[in-house]
């Protein structure tokens, strides 16, 4: 059997496959951004500032895209969820579909787990589907906050009671729970796409997945982290 680092490498690899496209794309609109600016440029020093800005972020992406699954296991940082969330938002949104409308909410007070920074990225990645139909009116709700657990069976199974940091997502449009296929019997290995690997990285983490009904039938994917100080 392969060590469970060596499986979760892979499958972290697998799984920036799904997001490589999101990105190629958003690098693709702002190299076009930057060359109508560069088109119409009067040469005045605003039109020199949105051509910088716009390279800037078309390398950030690049510089995001290359690093997403080569991050070591034990790159450890104090993370806060709310701004982790705001960072993705627009890439959320692509991932999602140009119609569904992306709702942030974050905690009054700020809510920080101790983790692996791309490992966060990628579990948050996996709990969106892609483009449902039309996506006409979807809406993706996007909250973090804390939680008194009290101890019990999760999704991803047993996880002891304390305060943990949550990220919560539900979409309106998803009602049916995708089945979690369970790991490989002979080698370990998590499945790379979906819930079944957020559920691996939720556990690599130190926390759980939890997925429930809400009142109106839309199922929420809770993640459950520790919180740190």
């Amino acid at each position: 059997m392969y060590p469970v680092a060596n499986v979760l490498s892979i499958a972290r690899l697998a799984s920036t496959g799904r997001v490589a496209l999101v990105y190629a794309l958003q690098l693709h609109r702002l190299l076009n951004l930057a060359s109508a600016s560069i088109t119409a440029a009067a040469h005045s020093d605003a039109d020199a500032s949105h051509i910088r800005d716009v390279l800037g972020s078309a390398s950030d992406l690049t510089r995001q895209l290359l690093t997403a699954g080569k991050r070591p296991a034990h790159d450890l940082a104090t993370i806060d969820l709310g701004e982790l969330v705001d960072r993705m938002r627009e890439i959320i949104g692509m991932l999602a579909g140009s119609e569904a409308i992306v709702v942030v909410v974050r905690d009054a007070v700020r809510v920080r787990t101790r983790a692996n920074h791309g490992d966060l990225e990628q579990l948050l990645i996996n709990l969106i589907d892609g483009p449902i139909g039309t996506n006409l009116g979807r809406r993706i709700t996007i909250a973090s906050g804390l939680l008194e657990w009290q101890g019990g069976t999760t999704t991803s199974g047993e996880l002891a009671a304390g305060t943990y940091a949550t990220l919560t997502v539900t979409d309106d449009q998803r009602t049916q729970s995708t089945p979690i296929p369970g790991t490989c019997d002979a080698c370990g290995a998590t499945p790379a796409i979906g819930i079944a690997f957020a559920c691996a990285l939720a556990v690599s983490c130190g926390g759980a997945l939890d997925v429930a009904p809400t009142a109106d039938g839309v199922l929420e994917h809770r993640v459950l982290l520790p919180v740190a100080a």
